[in-house]
């Protein structure tokens, strides 16, 4: 059956027409685009959290508090990536607010900032070419599904992330942020624009 819509789609978009919005594979794209951020921003920076977080740790763990895992700090820099800021929660001082990559001592890790468009440019670009997609209209809608998959991820993300790390004080990235700014705002647009790359290379010959 599925294979049968997929013809149809092809055949419709060859005419011009627009063609059905591909929910299922968007959403999907949206989910592997978020794991893929994720994973990439794991393998470029995990071996300098972890030695970051050896020293951290050891003051938190002295004062009976919980060490923060590294694949949570990792998860906090992806949001960094998107300009979604880490907080600090019950400090005596009051909250404060983090720019964990702004405020990295890595000459590469600008380039962090580039990752999130790059997955999901990426992402809606193999949808709307593997669908055959041609119309520009179905192209920017695309990122509609996009975000459904990448903004679920950006909210289930921001709750498993969150750490209690001990004497009332929690850190996390602000939820309002991760679900406005990276799980919404950043899949609509980057996606539309992925979407407008695959029109081009559907139209290819």
């Amino acid at each position: 059956m599925s294979d049968t819509v997929d013809e149809r789609d092809r055949a419709t978009a060859s005419r011009g027409e627009p063609a059905s919005l591909p929910v299922v594979t968007g959403a999907l794209a949206g989910v592997l685009a978020w794991l893929l951020g994720y994973a990439a921003t794991y393998a470029a920076s995990v071996g300098r959290v972890e030695a970051a977080l050896a020293e951290f740790n050891v003051g938190v763990s002295s004062l009976g508090g919980d060490p923060l895992p590294a694949w949570k700090a990792v998860g906090w820099l992806y949001y960094g990536g998107h300009f979604v800021d880490v907080r600090l929660l019950g400090l005596p001082g009051g909250s404060r607010s983090f720019d964990l990559v702004a405020g990295s001592d890595s000459a590469a890790a600008p380039l962090l900032y580039l990752l999130p468009p790059l997955v999901l440019v990426l992402a809606s670009a193999l949808v709307l070419a593997a669908n055959g997609v041609r119309d520009v209209r179905t192209a920017l809608l695309t990122s509609v599904p996009v975000t459904l998959g990448y903004g679920a991820l950006a909210a289930l993300f921001a709750a498993q992330t969150r750490h209690a790390f001990g004497g009332g004080v929690v850190g996390g990235v602000d939820p309002l942020a991760a679900v406005a700014v990276a799980g919404v705002a950043y899949p609509l647009a980057f996606g539309a624009l992925g979407g407008l790359v695959g029109v081009q290379l559907s139209s290819r010959p």
